[in-house]
């Protein structure tokens, strides 16, 4: 996955030696799921909730009304750690911990404009895109059990989904939208939507 992720970056960085003037710019908006702040419902019944999760995104237009670009973001998650320890009489004690992680997403994104398809018009203020979203997100925390030899830590998680995205264009240069997304993400989330402004280079 690493290896395809540095194929992307590679052949997307290439595509700007070529032209600049198809360039767009993004910062958006959205939630991302955490894990539970309450360790005792984890341990009956893991629970996951939204935090604020920050992204910003640039694509290319390398052929008529295809795009392909990539993002990076950022949520601050919490993680419960468990760590297991045996008593003098050979029973084993669970020790909970309660953290917060960086968590960092990265990744490739395809979409195509459907409406200058339809219509034959490519100047339209409105915009209807499906998209395809693959990608990582990697934690990084310190333990926060007592335990300080278990020192400091990172994982990483792979995401995918299928989406559709909407945008409407103020000017040639500037746009609102916002996608919706449906697939695999971290921490057991199936949907991810987010809004934000678009720059066009």
């Amino acid at each position: 996955m690493k290896k395809i992720l540095l194929f992307s970056v590679i052949t997307f960085l290439a595509f700007t030696a070529m032209a600049q003037e198809k360039w767009a710019v993004g910062f958006s908006y959205g939630q991302a799921h955490s894990t539970s702040s309450d360790y005792k419902q984890f341990l009956s019944n893991r629970h996951n909730y939204n935090v604020p999760h920050f992204r910003l995104n640039a694509t290319y237009e390398v052929l008529p009304n295809f795009h392909t670009g990539i993002y990076v973001g950022y949520s601050k998650l919490r993680l419960i750690e468990t760590s297991g320890t045996y008593t003098a009489t050979g029973i084993q004690t669970d020790l909970y911990g309660i953290g917060r992680t960086h968590a960092c997403y990265y990744g490739i994104q395809l979409n195509y404009q459907l409406l200058p398809l339809i219509t034959g018009n490519s100047d339209l203020k409105f915009e209807l895109h499906p998209i395809i979203q693959i990608g990582c997100v990697s934690e990084f925390w310190k333990t926060a059990l007592a335990d300080s030899s278990l020192g400091k830590f990172n994982d990483t998680h792979f995401e995918a989904g299928l989406g559709l995205g909407t945008a409407f264009r103020f000017t040639h240069n500037f746009a609102v939208f916002g996608e919706a997304i449906f697939g695999q993400f971290h921490n057991d989330q199936y949907f991810r939507f987010h809004v934000g402004v678009r720059f066009n280079l």
